[in-house]
């Protein structure tokens, strides 16, 4: 980590607090995520030139962040069980 994000081991062991790590893992992330999602892209490039059967980049390796986020649909009676467990958690 110290060496990918270019930090002085240092700084990193001794002065750093928590919201200065949780910022660096974050950008860390997005780094990592940029250098895949270029790679994929030029595999895509490479392969549609060669054979022309690729529709898109995902065709050819699909990530965690590509899936669409389902949201989970709640009908009124468990809503309302649900409110009921967390206030009686509070009042504990």
């Amino acid at each position: 980590m110290v060496i990918r994000c270019k930090i002085s081991p240092e700084y990193f062991l001794d002065e750093m607090d928590e919201r200065e790590t949780s910022i660096i893992l974050k950008a860390y992330n997005e780094c990592y995520r940029n250098e895949m999602e270029e790679q994929r892209w030029y595999a895509f490039v490479i392969a549609q030139s060669m054979t022309g059967s690729y529709k898109s980049p995902k065709d050819i390796r699909v990530f965690p962040w590509d899936k669409d986020k389902v949201e989970e649909k709640i009908d009124e009676g468990e809503l309302k069980e649900r409110q009921e467990h967390l206030i009686s958690l509070i009042n504990k």
